[in-house]
């Protein structure tokens, strides 16, 4: 392999595995730089589905998710290639629950549009389509939603990268490598490598003993929060909280555990005083924030430092945007060294 062919990604979580994988997948000679140990984490503390943004979204990033999703059969086909292990999606759908007037007659359009164009149903449901504590505008459910294990998956990605032959180091880097081209997918401390304006975003979420008899099956959110099924419905993940100030502070707090329980329970009362099994707390990378209020994905080469690769930003959709991201990258790197 020539210096040319040899290829730097920092970070070790999903989006950084993905890029080294597919990278050594592309032909190159990848070596992967990361802080904290593989499978933890903001990735590890995942929920574990994979959502789209509704229809009517048309940013970048809201295109690129989607399109991610609609890819994740495939990159999972040659995952279980590569690394030997097949990670099952459980495409069990979403149940979405409106209470105003407004945001519910937008969904209803949206609804329309992914009737239209994606490969997955949205189904408009009446009100007291589930049997709620509030009195709902109505109720969306979303047939392309799909729940995963995170951990399985990072596994995955990390056998896959052994398997191809990806080098890892574990150190704190203080400053680029001068060998490029570097990948810069290290979440929320990203903004140390790159010149684009990347900050952390707290998350905050609980795991809950399911209280009802009958196991949760779906997905359900409301706008606050979203529970998701964990242990064949056994337990729940409530998530999450939003907290764009929270520095690099990464302790989980009291105050999120009533903010979720309190939301949790307008959709499930009695999840209000539900056993505590686990609580998470992780760092998510939020990019620099246009003029109208949407943060930004950073995913290609820096402005300003040629050869330095930015794959962050992704906010609470890293997973989902995992496929979309690696393949870019592969594909910027390719073209970037094309033209060197």
């Amino acid at each position: 392999m020539t210096k040319q062919n040899t290829i730097t990604v920092i970070g070790a979580g999903v989006i950084g595995l993905s890029c080294a994988w597919q990278l050594a997948r592309a032909g190159f000679q990848v070596k992967v730089i990361y802080a904290d140990d593989i499978c933890t984490g903001a990735s590890a503390n995942a929920a574990g589905v994979l959502k789209p943004f509704d229809a009517l979204q048309t940013g970048r990033k809201q295109k690129l998710q989607i399109e991610s999703l609609w890819r994740y059969p495939q990159f999972l086909a040659e995952l279980k290639k590569d690394s030997g292990i097949d990670v099952q999606i459980n495409r069990c759908g979403r149940y979405a629950v409106f209470y105003k007037e407004k945001g519910w007659h937008k969904t209803v359009e949206a609804a329309k549009k992914a009737h239209a164009e994606w490969p997955y149903t949205q189904t408009i449901l009446p009100a007291d389509a589930l049997t709620l504590p509030e009195v709902a505008a109505g109720i969306l459910f979303c047939e392309a939603t799909a729940t995963f294990s995170p951990i399985a998956l990072l596994t995955a990605l990390y056998q896959a990268c052994l398997n191809k032959g990806v080098v890892f180091e574990q150190k704190k880097l203080t400053q680029l490598p001068l060998l490029r081209p570097v990948v810069v997918a290290a979440g929320a401390f990203s903004g140390a490598f790159s010149s684009q304006g990347v900050r952390p975003i707290k998350r905050q979420a609980i795991l809950l003993q399911w209280p009802e008899a009958k196991p949760l099956q779906h997905v359900i959110e409301n706008g606050q929060v979203y529970l998701a099924p964990w242990d064949e419905g056994r337990s729940v993940y409530v998530g999450s909280t939003f907290e764009p100030e929270a520095k690099f502070d990464n302790a989980p707090t009291p105050q999120a555990e009533a903010y979720l329980r309190s939301h949790a329970a307008r959709l499930v009362p009695s999840l209000e005083h539900a056993p505590l099994l686990e609580r998470f707390s992780g760092l998510q990378s939020r990019g620099i924030v246009t003029t109208n209020g949407q943060s930004t994905l950073v995913l290609g080469e820096d402005t300003v430092q040629k050869g330095v690769f930015i794959a962050t930003g992704h906010g609470g959709v890293g997973f989902c945007m995992a496929p979309i991201t690696a393949y870019e990258t592969v594909r910027l790197i390719k073209a970037h060294l094309k033209a060197s």
